[in-house]
């Protein structure tokens, strides 16, 4: 909506990830080795399955792509609320931890970030988290290898350049470990020591 796009998204040509094959086993209806773009075939999703205008009607099998889906009006849905959001207060910067070390090769499934200040009384005090989307299977999948790197930088909010300077910080990786076999739920393999950073030179 902000960009006015509400028939037709952008795919870069050629961008990992957008190939039928990459790796990642063969796309359903496409042929070996095509450029995915908004024209391929949603196999199996027919116009009828989703009750969308058919431009050939003679083919009640007609399977949809990803063009017909881009408006959610087309679905039955609407865009609420579209004014712009109420401007609030101006805010001071805050610090910034900028956490790194973290792969995404060695971790199965998502994980999130916490990041903790230490006061003087050892009480631990939790000022922000960062979570990842990942898969389980990092490994088939062609996309995830050019984002192994996890980086986060998480904001201090409500702290100032002194107060942030003064304590001691401390950040967590919480992964999801099941016990499903070989399934890609195992225990976690390498998982890392997260390192960070406090920026303040912006404030």
């Amino acid at each position: 909506v902000r960009h006015q796009t509400h028939e037709t998204l952008e795919i870069l040509p050629g961008y990992p990830g957008t190939n039928s094959v990459d790796s990642q086993g063969p796309t359903p209806g496409v042929a070996g080795n095509t450029w995915l773009t908004l024209d391929s075939p949603l196999d199996p999703f027919t116009y009828e399955d989703l009750l969308l205008n058919n431009p050939d009607p003679n083919n009640l099998t007609k399977i949809v792509t990803s063009k017909a889906v881009v408006n959610i009006r087309d679905l039955g849905y609407e865009y609420e609320d579209l004014r712009p959001p109420l401007e609030g207060p101006i805010t001071r910067p805050a610090p910034i931890l900028t956490v790194s070390n973290i792969n995404r090769a060695t971790l199965g499934g998502s994980f999130l970030v916490s990041a903790w200040a230490i006061l003087e009384s050892g009480e631990k005090i939790l000022v922000g988290t960062e979570a990842a989307l990942s898969r389980w299977h990092v490994a088939g999948c062609q996309n995830c290898q050019n984002h192994l790197e996890f980086r986060a930088h998480i904001p201090i909010k409500g702290w100032s350049k002194e107060e942030a300077e003064k304590v001691r910080f401390r950040v967590h990786l919480h992964t999801r470990t099941l016990n499903r076999g070989d399934c890609g739920s195992g225990p976690q393999q390498g998982v890392q020591n997260p390192k960070f950073k406090l920026g303040t030179d912006h404030l």
